[in-house]
């Protein structure tokens, strides 16, 4: 999981990326997330049960693996933000009743 990934709105999933198939409730305005049947086997009972899902059969594949070095590329050119400007290490507090120093 890269830090800062939102996990809310039509990109919540890290491994489907722009693949992620989301539904928007039309009463609530929130986002609901199907499709994850895709990850199942071929053969897997649940990917033809219309019943208990969304009334579909879950014809797709999985997404492909995306490695580090592809994820690499997609980040190389974000700007990233800064959060002090004071980059000097902070000041270790001691904590000698827990022991951890």
């Amino acid at each position: 999981m890269l830090s800062g990934w939102s996990t809310k709105g039509k990109l919540a999933c890290p491994v489907c990326l722009k693949d992620t198939h989301s539904v928007r409730l039309p009463n609530s305005k929130k986002q609901y997330y199907i499709g994850h049947r895709r990850f199942l086997p071929m053969s897997h009972k649940r990917r033809n049960d219309i019943n208990s899902f969304d009334g579909t059969k879950e014809l797709r594949l999985p997404p492909p693996y995306v490695d580090g070095h592809a994820i690499l590329d997609q980040v190389k050119d974000l700007e990233g933000k800064i959060l002090s400007k004071d980059l000097k290490k902070r000041k270790k507090i001691s904590h000698g009743f827990r022991g951890d120093n």
